[in-house]
């Protein structure tokens, strides 16, 4: 357990189409994220098909620690 699963700002769970090859469970990567992150954001993505980016995108944005000022398109 290294410190960017408990200190990291967003933990992103990446490649989770591989994890029946490795033996490895979603299931029990939630659960440790959950005990190990109270309150914290996490999720699983995929970017190979894309699973998750949007969610990931929209926290990124949510997140930030700056405001976000419209762009206006000037003619």
């Amino acid at each position: 357990d290294g410190p960017g699963i408990s200190q990291s700002d967003i933990l992103v769970i990446n490649k989770t189409d591989l994890a029946p090859y490795v033996n490895a469970s979603i299931e029990v990567m939630d659960h440790y994220s959950k005990l190990m992150r109270p309150g914290k954001p996490f999720l699983f993505t995929n970017c190979m098909t894309g699973e998750g980016i949007l969610e990931l995108a929209e926290l990124i944005q949510e997140m930030a620690l700056f405001d976000r000022i419209p762009h206006k398109a000037t003619k």
